[in-house]
């Protein structure tokens, strides 16, 4: 799927469940701010999820939240991700599930997977996910939606 087809079924939910994105949406990521963050954690962030950030910005995103790289955001990324535990566990939280679990990308060689894992509370261990990529989950968990998959 790309941008421009996730942008459109966005759209259309927008229009059919304006209630799901009636929060105030919090600032755009800009270019500097997501250069930051790769430099803060020496990783190359998934083009999608960039995308994702200089379209929507952070925060509530319907049904889930979406951690931002603007640091003025209240979902600012490095909150729910110190440095440290983000070399130790080769992984960094984008979203969560609400009861203790984070969703983000494992990482690999610096370069963080386009594969949305999860970070299991009780196991302290990344597991694998049914989600290929950020569309697919922000379609999924945000969107309550499978019918693209």
């Amino acid at each position: 799927m790309t941008f421009d087809e996730f942008k459109l079924i966005v759209d259309k939910k927008k229009v059919d469940k304006p209630i799901w994105f009636a929060l105030e949406a919090e600032k755009r990521a800009e270019e500097m701010d997501i250069a930051n963050t790769e430099k803060l954690y020496n990783i190359h962030l998934p083009l999608e999820y960039k995308l994702f950030l200089k379209e929507y910005g952070g925060g509530f995103f319907a049904f889930v939240t979406v951690y931002t790289c603007n640091e003025n955001s209240d979902f600012y990324i490095k909150s729910k991700n110190p440095v440290e535990a983000v070399n130790k566990n080769k992984f960094i939280a984008i979203s969560d599930n609400g009861v203790g679990d984070l969703y983000g990308f494992s990482i690999t060689n610096n370069k963080c997977d386009d594969k949305i894992s999860m970070f299991s509370h009780e196991k302290h261990e990344v597991q694998g996910t049914k989600y290929k990529n950020l569309y697919n989950f922000l379609l999924s968990k945000g969107l309550q939606t499978n019918e693209y998959f």
